[in-house]
C-alpha cells in the first residue's frame, strides 16, 4: 500500500464491527494494489533473466476500449488526462499489421487472410471478453459484438502450446493472457522468442496463482509498450521505441 500507513495498534480499541470493516478495507486496498505484478523469468537466449510485467483484471468488472491515439491527438503520457477512467493500456495490434479492427459496428480495417496457422482474434460482446482462432470467425454471427481485433500468433490456445513457434527472433512482446475463466492479464516481456515465451507461459504458474490457458501476442518489436495508471501520479510506462497508433485500454464497467 502507499500513502497513510494504518496503525494496527489503535485498531484493537475499536468495536468488533469497526475492526472488521477496517480489515476488509485494508484487504481490498491490498488487492487493488496487487493488480500490477512482475515476475523474473528466463527470457534470454542463454537463459538470462528478464522481467515479465503483468496487469490482472476480471472481465466481469472491466471492459476493453480501443483508442486511436493519432485521432485523439494524445500520447501515452497524456492518456490519463484524455481517458480518465483507464486503468491500464497496451498495444492493440502489431503496428504494421493490416488485420481486422472492428469497433461499434464499424469495420475500421478489414480482415486479412491468415499468414500463419495460429493467428487469432480477441473480441468483446455483452457476455465479456473472448479469444478465438482466426479460421471460421464471422462478424455476421455475433450481433452483440462491440470490438474485435485480428492479431497473433497464439502462443498457447486452450492449454496447448502452438506448433512451429519461431525460436530465432528475439524481440519485445506484448500479450493478452487468459486463465480460461474470468481472469485475464495484459503482459509485457523484454526481448525473447515466441518459442521461449510460449514454453515459459505453458510451464509457469504466474503470480496470484494464475495459470495461462491461452496467450495471444498483440505486438512485437520496438512499438511494444505497457501502461498502468497510478491515479493522479505519473503512470507506470514502459515506453515504445517507435510510434504506435491503436491502444487497447482497460476501464471499469
Amino acid at each position: 500500500m502507499t500513502g497513510i500507513k494504518p496503525n494496527f495498534a489503535h485498531m484493537i480499541f475499536l468495536k468488533p464491527t469497526w475492526r472488521l470493516l477496517c480489515t476488509l478495507l485494508l484487504c481490498a486496498s491490498e488487492l487493488l494494489s496487487a493488480q500490477q505484478e512482475h515476475l523474473e523469468v528466463p527470457t534470454g537466449s542463454r537463459g538470462q533473466s528478464g522481467t515479465l510485467h503483468l496487469y490482472f483484471f476480471n472481465d466481469q468488472k472491466v471492459q476493453l476500449e480501443l483508442i486511436d491515439l493519432s485521432a485523439q491527438k494524445t500520447s501515452l503520457m497524456t492518456l490519463r488526462k484524455t481517458n480518465s477512467d483507464f486503468l491500464a493500456a497496451i498495444n492493440a495490434q502489431q503496428q504494421e499489421a493490416s488485420g481486422l479492427i472492428f469497433k461499434n459496428q464499424t469495420v475500421i480495417k478489414p480482415f486479412t487472410p491468415p499468414q500463419m496457422g495460429n493467428e487469432g482474434l480477441y473480441y468483446q460482446d455483452l457476455k465479456g471478453i473472448h479469444l478465438t482462432q482466426r479460421k471460421g470467425f464471422q462478424l455476421q454471427n455475433k450481433p452483440s459484438l462491440n470490438l474485435a481485433v485480428q492479431t497473433g500468433p497464439f502462443l498457447l490456445y486452450n492449454g496447448n502450446l502452438s506448433a512451429n513457434l519461431d525460436s530465432s527472433r528475439f524481440a519485445r512482446r506484448t500479450l493478452l493472457l487468459h486463465d480460461g475463466k474470468n481472469t485475464w492479464a495484459l503482459a509485457y516481456c523484454p526481448p525473447t522468442s515466441l518459442a521461449k515465451l510460449g514454453s515459459i507461459l505453458k510451464e509457469t504458474t504466474l503470480t496470484r496463482g494464475f495459470k495461462t490457458h491461452s496467450a495471444l501476442q498483440l505486438s512485437e518489436g520496438n512499438s511494444s509498450y505497457f501502461w498502468v495508471s497510478h491515479g493522479k501520479r505519473h503512470p507506470f510506462l514502459l515506453s515504445p521505441l517507435s510510434p504506435t497508433r491503436y491502444c487497447l485500454g482497460i476501464k471499469k464497467k
